[in-house]
């Protein structure tokens, strides 16, 4: 074959690869996630230059907080959009109005319940707590939050999902252009709002872009394919999920939280950084793996074949970029200050070590999903959480936020190996002829 053929070829089957919805959807998963974390380190890099490193690490805590409350809010209804919406057909609009409705009520009421519980203590958090103004903001907050994170699921259970990275991005550069003024007026409030204020006002043209264009085509593609919604099984797959979510919600946002209190403001704010830096990275097998359950839920015979192809082509993406950042994690960290770089570079490397064996998890997960074993869905998260969460806990006192690290990569491996059995046993099935 000749060079210009050669290419050609090669040409035509990327084009097909793009075009294939399993890959289609979780690259566009993907590339959203990508700019959100790239803009993101921008972000915390800016915040790092405009504010106290104690200021940082609050503003990262009292986030930390907001995801915690939103995650218990949300209801695990984000498993709910990729599973059903799909073929949900005439009662997709139904779905999404109630699922937005009941998240926002619940998030608000249990931000209401912590910023009360936090405002009692001493640590630094309660600053939450603090006023009825601060009460009432987070609580508002917390809500807008949860509907805000709901529309990224709306859009790919649609199989929109191309929609998630401009909505990412204008997000994304939103914070950055709140953080300056805000930091410097109100140091780690102005960090929490910077970051809050532009979900809540993107929430109206997204439900617009949803109501009035995505819903409506995806109903006409899907007129003669769609299927009546079971509500004893879409509760339970919410119920199995939400339980499952939030001990994943929990492993996310707790540590932030356990550092700022069990240690200091500028111990979160070292820690953070490289947590915001490897959190942006799993998501490269958090988008795949999506794509992958919301293909299966559609072509549920297929699901051992893409869970194949989706395993494969997120270690092709994860392995070069986890050892790129081991090696060069002093010099990325030093973009946010040279104590950053002194104090968290280790944490870095065991942090973005740690996305390999969360791969192995977040697949087998989906796949549960798919074949609604709510057992091993909530069972696996709650093995991450307690293990990663009480691990990196335990190591802390005694070796930092390294001891953290090094903890919460203990506890993914474990998982990972528990499940790794009955993953190879599913994916090892021979293909039917």
């Amino acid at each position: 074959m000749s060079p210009v053929a050669r290419a050609r070829h090669q040409g035509g089957a990327l084009v097909a690869h793009l075009r294939t919805p399993l890959f289609r959807n979780g690259y566009s998963l993907l590339v959203g996630s990508g700019a959100t974390s790239v803009l993101g380190i921008a972000y915390w890099a800016l915040a790092a230059r405009y504010a106290t490193p104690a200021e940082v690490g609050l503003g990262a805590a009292l986030i930390s907080m907001l995801l915690l409350v939103s995650g218990v809010g949300q209801l695990g209804l984000h498993t709910v959009f990729h599973r059903f919406l799909p073929l949900a057909g005439p009662g997709a609009g139904r779905l999404i109005v109630r699922a937005y409705g009941i998240s926002a009520a619940v998030s608000a009421a249990a931000a209401l319940a912590v910023a009360v519980i936090a405002g009692r203590g001493g640590s630094a958090v309660a600053v939450v707590g603090s006023s009825a103004a601060w009460i009432a903001a987070f609580a508002a907050m917390a809500a807008a939050w949860s509907v805000f994170m709901l529309q990224d699921s709306v859009m790919t259970g649609l199989r929109q999902a191309h929609w998630v990275p401009l909505e990412n991005t204008i997000f994304a550069a939103a914070k950055i252009a709140l953080l300056i003024p805000l930091a410097a007026a109100a140091g780690a409030s102005g960090v929490f709002f910077s970051w809050t204020i532009p979900a809540a006002v993107a929430i109206v043209p997204i439900t617009l872009l949803i109501f009035g264009r995505l819903l409506p085509g995806h109903l006409r593609t899907t007129a003669d394919a769609w299927v009546p919604l079971d509500r004893g099984l879409l509760l339970r797959t919410a119920w199995s999920n939400h339980l499952g979510t939030m001990f994943a919600v929990a492993s996310l946002s707790l540590l932030p939280i356990i550092v700022t209190t069990i240690g200091s403001s500028e111990e979160n704010a070292y820690f953070y950084i490289a947590w915001a830096i490897a959190s942006g990275l799993q998501l490269v097998s958090i988008s795949m793996s999506i794509s992958m359950l919301v293909e299966s839920s559609l072509e549920e015979p297929r699901m051992v074949e893409h869970a194949r192809r989706i395993l494969r082509h997120s270690l092709r993406l994860l392995l070069p970029v986890v050892a790129a950042i081991a090696i060069a994690a002093p010099w990325l960290l030093r973009v946010f200050g040279s104590d950053y770089a002194t104090e968290g570079a280790w944490a870095l490397r065991l942090l973005v070590v740690s996305t390999l064996p969360a791969l192995l998890v977040t697949i087998a997960i989906n796949i549960a999903r798919v074949r609604h074993d709510a057992v091993t869905v909530v069972g696996a998260q709650a093995a991450t959480c307690t293990l990663g969460v009480g691990l990196g806990a335990a190591f802390l006192p005694a070796w930092g936020i390294t001891g953290v690290a090094a903890g919460w990569l203990t506890g993914q491996v474990l998982v990972a190996l528990a499940l790794t059995p009955g993953l190879v046993r599913t994916l090892g099935r021979v293909r039917p002829r």
